[in-house]
């Protein structure tokens, strides 16, 4: 095996298994970070091919191998341009897409085969499948991920930049606010189910807290008579080679970093949550500390995730159907957000204080996603115009 200087690449003399001998050539693709190889009769014409190779990267024309797949460039896409780049929960998202989206259709073909139609085809199916909104992310992966390659000269154009938005199905899931009835009925079960689990549900109604934001509390957190909290961080989690690990990171945004109060009637419910925690730990020789979190289980050695909170909400609603014939539709730990935003709202509280409340750094999004109207709230209103105007007869 011959040996190139200044990274140019290695040389080495190889033999068929009919004894016919042909020459290798290895270097370093900078575009898909990978040892790559080019073959040729003589070593002569193998070195001039990995000198060319030299000289194209030092002009800055260097142009990849033309038979990377996008399974192949989705990997060098992802560690060039998004890890580090962007919270780790959106790569965790782009990851998923990808997945179940993107790579059973075009993950095997070459990138310079894909075609408009290919990636038309695909949005076609999957807005089978998908609310409209989904299908936008795919769209948008899809586009970025090959803009990307055509700037890396992988292909000469991006076939997904002009392909007409797909309509997806229509959204289902439910953003509705959780009625008083429906409240009182689950803290009941929470209760008499999981009790370990009240303090949780408990803080996410009063606070609109978001749920990861919630599970990743540390007693340090807490000013001293649990009169105010501040929200630091999130749980999430993430993929980690072969499997997925439960961790924290900064809150959504800049603008979720906040204090918020908590009602006098959870905070001695704090305090005695606290004092359980430090008999646990004492069971195993150890001791609390500030630095603990609030919702951890140490047995396993594990912060709580968004997982865990949504299994415990399935099983309380299967519990209130089995003993007392309630049946509360599904939903997940967010609702008690919109729950808290919608009564905010119908209290005629301050917009900006709302906004600081939730952690968002403008209004637009209050009023789009988390402000539910009841049919209440209609017949209400109905009847409050016509009472203001007395001199209307109907009938």
């Amino acid at each position: 095996m011959a040996k190139r200087a200044n990274g140019e690449g290695t040389i080495r003399k190889r033999t068929t298994k009919k004894g016919s001998v042909y020459w290798e050539g290895r270097y370093y693709d900078p575009i898909i970070k990978k040892q790559c190889s080019i073959y040729g009769n003589t070593k002569e014409e193998v070195r001039k091919q990995l000198t060319q190779k030299t000289v194209e990267k030092d002009n800055g024309k260097f142009v990849s191998r033309n038979d990377i797949t996008l399974d192949m460039w989705f990997e060098s896409y992802i560690k060039l341009y998004k890890e580090g780049v962007i919270r780790p929960q959106s790569v965790r998202s782009i990851r998923s897409r990808y997945t179940h989206s993107i790579k059973p259709y075009l993950g095997d073909k070459q990138i310079q085969d894909i075609t408009d139609m290919d990636v038309k085809n695909m949005l076609n199916e999957e807005s089978k499948i998908h609310v409209t909104s989904t299908v936008l992310h795919i769209k948008a992966d899809i586009t970025s991920m090959l803009e990307k390659a055509a700037e890396k000269k992988l292909l000469l154009t991006n076939p997904a930049k002009n392909i007409p938005i797909v309509e997806g199905q229509k959204e289902t899931r439910s953003k509705r606010e959780l009625t008083d009835e429906e409240i009182y009925w689950f803290m009941l079960g929470v209760q008499e189910k999981c009790p370990k689990d009240m303090l949780v549900f408990q803080l996410l109604l009063t606070t609109g807290a978001r749920i990861g934001e919630i599970a990743g509390l540390k007693w340090r957190d807490f000013n001293e008579d649990f009169s105010y909290v501040t929200i630091n961080r999130t749980v999430i989690r993430v993929q980690n080679e072969d499997e997925w690990i439960v961790t924290t990171n900064q809150p959504k945004t800049k603008a979720s970093v906040r204090t918020l109060p908590i009602v006098p009637e959870l905070r001695p419910e704090i305090q005695s949550w606290k004092s359980r925690l430090q008999l646990i730990a004492k069971q195993f020789d150890t001791t609390l500390t500030d630095d603990d979190f609030v919702f951890y289980n140490r047995k396993k050695d594990r912060v709580y995730d968004e997982g865990h909170f949504k299994s415990e909400i399935e099983i309380i609603l299967g519990y209130l159907k089995n003993e007392y014939n309630i049946d509360i539709p599904h939903f997940s730990p967010h609702h008690f957000r919109h729950t808290f935003t919608t009564k905010a709202i119908r209290n005629n509280m301050s917009m900006e204080i709302l906004k600081n409340l939730l952690g968002h750094s403008d209004y637009r999004t209050i009023s789009k996603v988390y402000a539910h109207t009841s049919q209440k709230d209609k017949m209400d209103a109905v009847l409050n115009m016509f009472a203001a105007n007395p001199n209307i007869k109907l009938g």
